[in-house]
């Protein structure tokens, strides 16, 4: 009876159990693979298209970016709105873009007139297509932007109290425009504008006198120029210009002597010089540092010397001195001791007579520190935006330069303000 039931029970129990091909659990893994997988490739595919959009969109932000920054410079500089379109354009074309994807508007904001600068531009489609009645998505990318000048000091600082101030002569042409002009010299022609030149700036100080009429004058912040001012200090009063016999007792510098380079080929190197002469297109090592004792830094013929993150010491009445056609496109270190120093002179007493009479491309870049030096200047520098500063005994312009003051990152010392030109982005 025992051995019936325990067949029926065993009967029963596989009646109970579902057929074997329902129990085989082999192709389970690909089965459950083919069913997710759709759904995987396309939360990828989608992750990768959004991520695409994503960069492009960076992409687009860093060109209006930069085309806002541009603009707005060239705006707060001219009070031009066509010529910062113009220059709008120009920084979104060297950023990838046409003309044609931006719009460029102008609005009034905080005071100032700024700079709008938009871009909408339409990407297909791919794996979104799935979750959208669209075959396109819209990009978009702004940025506004305005100039401040009215905290911009001065690019052009005399120290010399006794000595002949700020001339301007013949037909020369001295435009700062962005920066202010400043001299410490205390005598009635402490600025002297004479001939038919012209002098563009912010505002006009001096300690002594203005020889000069109104005419001679465009003055952008100030109602008029002012005598009788303070003085400015020195900014770079507390830099630590070293001696011929530091340098060569430390021995960082190799000994040089008299340097000639003819060769395009062959850049000038660090160093320390008793002169230094250029008659050939060529270039300073990436950092150099040339430092020229009692000679000269000589620059001849129909040539470019180019250079960054430099710095040229001179000492013991050594000068610089270019030729007529001479072009320098040189930039100061941005860090270090001499930050935003390009060209150092020593604080000898005695007076030293330098002249820079540049070409149509010069570009300097950084202070041109000459304490104790008269400097001549035929051209020198050709900037529509950039940071050049000249603090010197005394300067004679007797040709046509621009000097400007965008000097973020650059390491110059503010002159005469603690606060240097700035653009200002504003939130969208």
């Amino acid at each position: 009876m025992t051995r019936i039931l325990d067949k029926t029970i065993s009967r029963r129990s596989r009646a109970a159990r579902p057929p074997r091909f329902l129990r085989d659990e082999k192709g389970g893994v690909a089965m459950m693979t083919a069913l997710i997988s759709p759904v995987l490739i396309g939360l990828v595919g989608l992750a990768v298209e959004v991520g695409s959009w994503q960069s492009d969109r960076q992409r687009l932000q860093s060109a209006v970016d930069a085309a806002a920054y541009a603009g707005s410079v060239e705006l707060g500089l001219v009070d031009d709105e066509d010529q910062a379109r113009n220059v709008a354009y120009a920084a979104a074309m060297l950023n990838g873009m046409a003309a044609a994807e931006i719009d460029v508007a102008f609005e009034d904001i905080e005071d100032y007139r700024a700079i709008r600068v938009t871009t909408n531009r339409l990407e297909n489609r791919f794996f979104t297509r799935l979750y959208s009645d669209t075959d396109k998505v819209e990009l978009v990318a702004t940025a506004a932007a305005f100039f401040n000048p009215a905290s911009v000091g001065s690019c052009v600082l005399i120290l010399g109290e006794n000595g002949a101030g700020l001339k301007l002569g013949g037909s020369s042409r001295l435009d700062t425009t962005g920066c202010s002009i400043h001299s410490n010299q205390t005598g009635p022609q402490s600025f002297d504008a004479g001939g038919s030149s012209r002098a563009v700036a912010e505002c006009l100080s001096t300690v002594g006198g203005v020889n000069a009429s109104l005419q001679r004058l465009t003055l952008n912040t100030c109602e008029g120029y002012e005598e009788n001012a303070d003085p400015i200090a020195d900014p770079y009063a507390g830099v630590t210009i070293p001696t011929a016999a530091e340098i060569l007792a430390d021995g960082s510098y190799q000994n040089r002597g008299q340097g000639d380079y003819f060769s395009s080929t062959t850049p000038v190197q660090s160093g320390y010089y008793t002169d230094l002469i250029i008659q050939d297109t060529t270039s300073f090592v990436d950092g150099a540092t040339v430092i020229i004792d009692g000679g000269g830094l000589h620059l001849k013929g129909n040539n470019t010397l180019t250079g960054t993150n430099v710095t040229i010491i001179l000492l013991n009445g050594a000068v610089i001195q270019t030729g007529s056609q001479f072009n320098m496109q040189l930039s100061a270190k941005t860090s270090g001791p001499y930050a935003g120093m390009l060209i150092i002179g020593d604080r000898d007493p005695a007076i030293e007579n330098h002249g820079i009479v540049g070409g149509a491309t010069s570009q300097l870049t950084g202070a041109i520190y000459l304490p104790t030096g008269a400097l001549k200047l035929n051209g020198g520098s050709h900037a529509d935006i950039g940071c050049t500063h000249f603090i010197t005994h005394s300067l004679n312009v007797v040709g046509n330069a621009s000097l400007r003051n965008v000097c973020g990152g650059v390491g110059t010392r503010s002159i005469g303000s603690e606060n240097p030109a700035e653009v200002k982005f504003v939130q969208s």
